[in-house]
């Protein structure tokens, strides 16, 4: 959803007018730099990769923690190698 209405209001908003007059004052002229919407998909997605990382780091794994549902780290032996199930057996 938020990339449906994100990217258009922003388009509207002017933000890659603003953005292809920086890129001008700059000195570029390659013309894939100035495709429509180009910088306004870029800056949502960046916005949902923070708040999808955010989320995950705020709300998911901490359920998890508070319901007990942690993985078992696996504890290791005295070289620093973790346990096997089937010490000593040939595959």
């Amino acid at each position: 959803m938020i990339e449906v209405g994100g990217v258009p209001l922003l388009e509207k908003l002017g933000f890659d007018r603003a953005v292809f007059r920086l890129l001008e004052q700059l000195g570029l002229k390659c013309d894939l730099l100035f495709t429509d919407g180009l910088y306004s998909k870029l800056l949502i997605g960046l916005f949902i990769l923070v708040f999808d990382y955010l989320m995950a780091k705020l709300v998911v794994f901490r359920k998890a923690k508070q319901q007990g549902k942690e993985t078992a780290i696996p504890e290791e032996t005295q070289n620093g190698e973790p346990e096997t199930e089937s010490a000593g057996t040939d595959h």
